[in-house]
């Protein structure tokens, strides 16, 4: 199972925005870090997703705060599960590799980003420079 993240704790990478990914394993009881990917650079459009596909192939999932539509669709068709949440990385591969359903409480809480700031690198309600 693949994680987006910023630093490898928490769930907190958008899939578009996501420079690496963490790849972990379920050995016994224990998640295991197997691997740290780079993801593919930002803005490829459809290669982009296509590129993340074959360098998660050996995933089932991926565990993301945000995700669109369209690369959500391409994953899944790859047989890569796309699973939006917050939280603890550990929380996520918890669900998943018990085959459970995601807590409402690790589910993503609702935004309405604007369509001027896609691409733009600003998360949903982001204030920062750039970001409306």
């Amino acid at each position: 199972v693949a994680a987006a993240s910023r630093e490898g704790v928490l769930v907190n990478a958008h899939l578009g925005e996501t420079e690496q990914v963490y790849v972990y394993k379920q050995v016994g009881g224990e998640y295991v870090l197997v691997d740290v990917r780079k993801a593919p650079q930002a803005g490829g459009g459809n290669q982009r997703w296509m590129d993340l596909a074959k360098l998660l192939s050996d995933c089932q999932a991926i565990l993301v705060a945000k995700a669109g539509r369209f690369p959500r669709e391409l994953l899944n068709k790859t047989g890569i599960k796309v699973i939006e949440m917050q939280g603890l990385i550990a929380q996520g591969l918890r669900v998943i590799f018990s085959g459970g359903q995601m807590p409402a409480l690790l589910k993503p809480l609702p935004c309405d980003c604007a369509a001027s700031q896609l691409g733009k690198g600003c998360g949903c309600g982001e204030i920062r420079e750039g970001c409306g």
